[in-house]
């Protein structure tokens, strides 16, 4: 199958070189003289503007903005239009974007040109020119490829031949040993911050991709290079360690998990990948377990015994209990492993504190149940109490409902999400034990915490829109405790304010370890 997205490329003369000479010159430098050449050059030829999204023509030597002016696109896309040059490329990552699909577009043999040209960029090179040879101009829809003839550049995994290990130069060695004092990292780096591409609905993935990346205990777990690969190919476990490997290498261009990540991950879902929009607590579901499968040799699916490190990070157990309020009579329900906690909203000025006091504090009736016993019926309570705490919490919001219209159909509506949640929670009192509401509020009150239970916020997915025309947006938190919107491509800072006012669909909390 043809992953390209857009058809109309293969139409333009001389494109493949003229995007040679476009990275070359102005996208990847590694030389003084094409530093100068981009700063003296790279400004709107109208309005002259230098800090707009900047767009060289794919056809002749114009450069435009691509920015929003009055409510309409503004330089590139009025020369686009008056001289029927619909393909520029934007200079600081060198996408490319198609005026008659009215967005930026996926063309495989431009994309392997720009991955092979930015590897040969990062290399230190003495050579005296920064244009590799150029091919042939040829149509893009060539079955044999113009691209130069040496490989691609290959994704490291911890067990290919690949993984050098580093060896300091004479200078570095030098520095380490008269050099005295050692400098910290500064805590205000953007370290692992980077926008992903939406490849079309698609931003149901690339939430649950920003949460796993910015999830403390994964990100030391994959950084650390612990993962022993037994499945070449389609390892699960090895794709999202390339993963962690393209959110810490200090590029900021967006993340394309088209490349390989989807396919791997294709495998542990029952429905084709960004074809439509899903909801993005199946695709959670479906990646722990495919990240479990990779880490069992066995390929064992049971997780009672299993210690692999996503059962360790995302997985509890419950213990539950019924008891007959007629005779006293009561006994265990077997342990049920968990990787989320379902909140049931009830209210406007409802809090995740009052949420989690009804369903651990309050017990449920077991309605039509026999005790079998007393031999009553409706007279048996359910009590839910949690055996053991997993170190990442993902709370889940029951946020859709049944609605029936006056034509007696009935379908799935969205309903508000809006309620109290706090940077820090204390799960202490909700561990193996039946109590009441008003135990814990006294117990909160009186500020009792453990910190062996205390949990910190660092995730929220959101979800905007109705269930036909919505969006999901991420939040998550650096080590910096700075707050940063994630949406799609773009990033934007945000307060601690304006993520606790959200309207949440999924909640994740990390244990105070």
């Amino acid at each position: 199958m043809n992953a390209d997205t857009c058809p109309h490329l293969c139409t333009v003369p001389d494109a493949v070189t003229n995007y040679f000479v476009i990275l070359a010159s102005y996208v990847e430098y590694n030389s003084d003289e094409t530093l100068k050449r981009k700063s003296s050059n790279v400004h709107c030829y109208l309005c002259k503007a230098a800090d707009k999204r900047l767009h060289a023509c794919l056809n002749c030597t114009f450069f435009g903005c691509l920015d929003y002016e009055n409510g309409v696109f503004s330089h590139i896309k009025d020369h686009a239009i008056k001289n029927e040059h619909y393909f520029a490329i934007t200079v600081n990552h060198g996408f490319i974007f198609c005026f008659i699909c009215d967005d930026y577009i996926y063309n495989e043999t431009f994309d392997d040109i720009l991955s092979n040209f930015k590897l040969e960029a990062s290399k230190d090179s003495d050579s005296e020119s920064d244009l590799p040879p150029e091919p042939k101009a040829r149509r893009i829809d060539d079955s044999e490829s113009d691209l130069p003839s040496e490989p691609k550049a290959r994704r490291i995994t911890p067990d290919s031949e690949f993984d050098i290990p580093w060896e300091p130069k004479t200078e570095e060695t030098v520095l380490t040993e008269t050099e005295d004092t050692v400098e910290e990292i500064s805590q205000d780096l953007f370290t692992g911050l980077r926008g992903i591409i939406n490849t079309g609905n698609s931003c149901y993935i690339n939430c649950i991709i920003q949460v796993l990346v910015h999830t403390p205990i994964l990100k030391d777990f994959f950084l650390s290079e612990k993962h022993m690969c037994f499945l070449p190919d389609s390892c699960l476990t090895c794709e999202m360690y390339n993963l962690f490997q393209e959110f810490h290498c200090g590029i900021s261009d967006p993340y394309d998990p088209s490349k390989k990540f989807f396919q791997v991950l294709q495998k542990f879902c029952n429905t084709p990948l960004g074809l439509q929009q899903q909801d993005c607590f199946e695709l959670f579901q479906e990646i722990l377990i495919g990240l479990h499968a990779s880490c069992q040799k066995t390929h064992k699916m049971d997780i009672t015994d299993c210690n692999c490190v996503i059962h360790q990070i995302f997985y509890g157990i419950n213990q539950s209990s019924k008891e007959c309020s007629q005779c006293k009579s009561s006994s265990f329900l077997p342990l049920d492993h968990f990787m989320d906690i379902l909140l049931d909203l009830d209210g406007k000025d409802d809090s995740l504190l009052k949420i989690l006091n009804r369903k651990y504090f309050e017990p449920q009736l077991l309605s039509d149940y026999t005790c079998s016993e007393c031999k009553q019926i409706n007279t048996t309570y359910l009590y839910q109490s949690i055996k053991k705490l997993p170190a990442v919490i993902c709370f889940r919001m029951n946020c859709f409902m049944w609605d029936s219209e006056d034509s007696g159909i009935r379908q799935f509506q969205k309903k508000s999400t809006a309620f109290a949640f706090e940077e820090w929670i204390d799960m202490s009192f909700y561990l193996n034990a039946k109590g009441d509401i008003e135990l814990s509020s006294e117990a909160c009150a009186l500020g009792f915490n453990t910190n062996e239970n205390r949990y910190r916020l660092f995730a929220v997915i959101f979800h905007k829109g109705d269930l036909q025309n919505g969006h999901y947006s991420t939040y998550v938190r650096l080590q910096s405790d700075k707050w940063y919107e994630c949406d799609d491509s773009f990033i934007s800072e945000r307060s601690l304010e304006e993520v606790l006012k959200c309207e949440p669909f999924l909640l994740f909390y990390c244990k105070n370890l």
